[in-house]
């Protein structure tokens, strides 16, 4: 198990609304506190087996990985002082869990052709899920989903779900 955690400290603020000063809104009921905690758990297994002594090898192995995200925030005190939009905007919450998991199978024959060279055949095969509310409404144009996007392009902003099969083939001389 993997655990990183983090707290972060500071004072929302927006620009002021007209006729206030500049400083009426360094107000320190404004503070927030957020605490981050990631945990990434993972468990692997693998055989290796002499199918053929000194000819033909075989490998089994099986990983999986899991991870969440979290970050929970709130106010020290709450927040008074400004407008009513204004300490509502400064209210804190919890943002939705972020996770993955990854599943990862591979299995292989190594065949040696002589005591210094060999061919290795190898399948993969790998699925991964996400569930993150930071990047799973992105589309490469947002103007439809969010005006204030109009003039953006969101090229690779996400990581996807997705399902791999790989193949592949080694042919290896040992020195």
């Amino acid at each position: 198990r993997e655990e990183f955690d983090a707290r972060q400290r500071s004072r929302y603020r927006e620009p002021p609304a007209a006729g206030q000063p500049p400083l009426a809104l360094d107000n320190p009921t404004f503070d927030w506190v957020a605490k981050n905690n990631d945990v990434v758990d993972t468990v692997g297994a693998g055989i290796d087996v002499v199918l053929i002594p000194k000819k033909l090898d075989g490998r089994l192995a099986w990983n999986f990985s899991t991870a969440s995200g979290k970050l929970r925030a709130f106010n020290p005190v709450a927040p008074s002082g400004g407008t009513a939009a204004q300490n509502t905007s400064a209210r804190t919450f919890d943002f939705p869990e972020i996770k993955d998991r990854l599943h990862q199978l591979e299995a292989s024959l190594k065949y040696h052709v002589t005591p210094a060279s060999f061919i290795r055949f190898r399948y993969i095969f790998e699925k991964f899920d996400i569930t993150d509310f930071r990047t799973d409404d992105i589309q490469p144009f947002m103007g439809t989903v969010d005006t204030a996007t109009g003039t953006s392009i969101f090229l690779g902003a996400q990581v996807r779900d997705y399902t791999a099969h790989i193949l592949a083939l080694t042919v290896g001389y040992r020195f």
